[in-house]
């Protein structure tokens, strides 16, 4: 009888326990290719994890907001970060802020609610809210097709890694728009 071989989960620099831990008390999820990743078995790469940006009592807190909050929590814990894309999307999400930081990105958003709708492939349409998931919130069933949902420079360029992806989770390939369900 032929066993399937063992899956070794990666583990990324930081873990999922540290940033619960860190975000403690903020609105936030992973969301993308690790949710989907753990959905499957198959070891992450990385963490997304999205945070709804709040503003903050600085009389209170010292803090405006709680990007400057995380920010100095990071410093705190001795963790590396860079900034990125401090200036927003064109999305419905509202990106705020990008912090990469070893083995996951912090990115802020002002509507969380919409974080999965605007991914680039349904592939990507999944999440982890801590202690529940991952759970695929995509239309459909994603087993029927990768689905291209964005048509940017940046999804155009990820449709052969994303296609690779999928079939190797589903070992068929069928790759529709978003026009065509």
């Amino acid at each position: 009888m032929n066993t399937p071989p063992e899956i070794v989960l990666c583990t990324p620099d930081i873990s999922v326990e540290h940033l619960d831990e860190l975000l403690r008390g903020e609105r936030a999820v992973i969301a993308g290719g690790y949710a989907r990743d753990k959905f499957h078995g198959k070891a992450p790469r990385d963490i997304d994890y999205w945070i709804e940006y709040r503003t903050l009592d600085r009389d209170k807190t010292g803090y405006p907001d709680n990007v400057h909050q995380i920010v100095n929590q990071l410093i705190a814990a001795d963790i590396d970060f860079e900034g990125h894309n401090m200036y927003g999307s064109e999305d419905d999400r509202g990106i705020l802020a990008v912090y990469k930081i070893p083995g996951a990105d912090l990115i802020f958003v002002e509507n969380l609610d919409h974080v999965t709708r605007d991914f680039d492939f349904n592939l990507n349409q999944y999440y982890i809210e801590p202690g529940v998931g991952p759970i695929y919130v995509g239309e459909g069933d994603p087993a029927d097709g990768l689905v291209q949902l964005q048509f940017d420079e940046r999804c155009n360029t990820r449709l052969a890694k994303m296609t690779t992806l999928w079939e190797q989770f589903y070992g068929k390939h069928e790759t529709r728009t978003y026009a065509e369900l």
